[in-house]
């Protein structure tokens, strides 16, 4: 190494993708699901792997769903079915962040919302922002076993994201409405999104 122009690398992506070469990818991609199957089993009763489970790293879902499929973010008939599928499975989002931002001011969360109460609203002026947030969003880790599309982001010295400027404020929000989104579009509702803890 050249003095000190390789030091040591601490991004995130970085310690990521360097945990599953030194342990592994499927073997550790098959690990992380069976830990999180088997706290559903607590939760639920019978869940188990099936193999072969499917994993990527990095994962930009409505990207790669749009350069697979030919689409253009801005194509109007993609844009309603994204639009229709949020309203059908996120009507009471909005409510819901604000409730919980409302219910958690003694914790000193911060959730970051934008004071002309415009997130998490989709409609004709908002839709294409919209529609960015999602095409944009990354996951750190994606692994599908069965009917379970397990998403992960990963985080040691940084936070996880919010940007009030974004429709969709919330990194963890924006992943899973992202993930449902995708399922819709593929029609695969019955595969469950399970954030990974």
């Amino acid at each position: 190494m050249v003095g000190n122009l390789l030091a040591k690398n601490r991004s995130e992506s970085w310690r990521i993708a360097k945990s599953f070469i030194d342990y592994g990818a499927e073997e550790l991609s098959e690990k992380i699901a069976q830990d999180v199957l088997n706290s559903l089993h607590i939760k639920r009763g019978s869940v188990q792997l099936q193999k072969p489970i499917q994993y990527s790293l990095f994962w930009t879902g409505l990207r790669d769903y749009c350069d697979s499929h030919k689409i253009n973010r801005r194509d109007l008939d993609f844009i309603k079915r994204v639009k229709t599928i949020y309203l059908d499975k996120f009507a009471g989002l909005e409510q819901q962040v604000y409730e919980f931002a409302a219910n958690h001011k003694e914790q000193s969360v911060n959730i970051r919302l934008d004071k002309t109460k415009q997130n998490y609203i989709v409609n004709d002026v908002s839709e294409q922002r919209f529609i960015n947030n999602l095409y944009f969003t990354e996951f750190d880790l994606v692994i599908q076993t069965g009917n379970y599309l397990l998403i992960g982001e990963f985080k040691d010295t940084q936070t996880f994201g919010a940007n009030s400027k974004h429709v969709l404020v919330h990194q963890l929000i924006r992943q899973y409405v992202s993930a449902n989104i995708l399922l819709g579009l593929e029609g695969s509702e019955h595969i469950e999104v399970v954030p990974l803890k």
